[in-house]
C-alpha cells in the first residue's frame, strides 16, 4: 500500500487520510454506488457533477447512456459551461430529448472533432482540457 506521495508532497495532508485505527485511506474525488451484489460501481467525480433539475448527476454514467443508447462515439458533460461536448455523428433530437428525460434542459450541444484525455489515464475525459478551448 502507498501511505503517502513522495517528497513530502503537499497533498499527502489533504489525500491520504489515516483514520483511528491507523489506516491509511486515499481521497480519491470519485463516486460510486455498491449495488445489490455488492459491487463497487464508480459513476464519476464529485467535481465533475452535472446540475439537473434533480439535483446532482454523475456524468459518467451519462455519457456510457449515450454512447449505448444513442450510438454516439464519445461525449463530455462541462458543467461550468453548460455544454454537452460530442464527438463524432449524433442525432440531434435524440440528444435533446435523452437531456430532457434527465432534467437537463439549460445544456448546450457542441460538437466536436476530438474529445481530449487524461494524459494519466488514456481514457478519462480531460474536461479541464475542454473548458480551456471553449472558455
Amino acid at each position: 500500500m502507498i501511505t503517502e506521495y513522495i517528497d513530502r508532497h503537499p497533498a499527502n495532508d489533504e489525500l491520504k487520510l489515516k483514520d483511528s485505527n491507523g489506516n491509511i485511506w486515499h481521497r480519491t474525488g470519485d463516486i460510486g454506488y455498491f449495488c445489490e451484489s455488492g459491487n463497487l460501481w464508480l459513476v464519476g467525480r464529485i467535481k465533475d457533477q452535472i446540475t439537473s433539475k434533480s439535483g446532482p448527476i454523475p456524468c459518467y454514467d451519462l455519457e456510457e447512456d449515450l454512447s449505448w443508447k444513442l450510438n454516439i462515439d464519445k461525449s463530455a458533460f462541462v458543467d461550468s459551461l453548460n455544454t454537452l461536448f460530442i464527438q463524432g455523428h449524433y442525432n440531434e433530437a435524440e440528444v435533446l430529448s435523452f437531456l430532457k428525460d434527465h432534467g437537463i434542459e439549460h445544456f448546450k450541444i457542441h460538437s466536436v472533432d476530438n474529445i481530449p484525455v487524461d494524459k494519466r489515464h488514456f481514457s478519462r475525459v480531460d474536461r479541464s482540457e475542454l473548458i480551456k478551448l471553449f472558455s
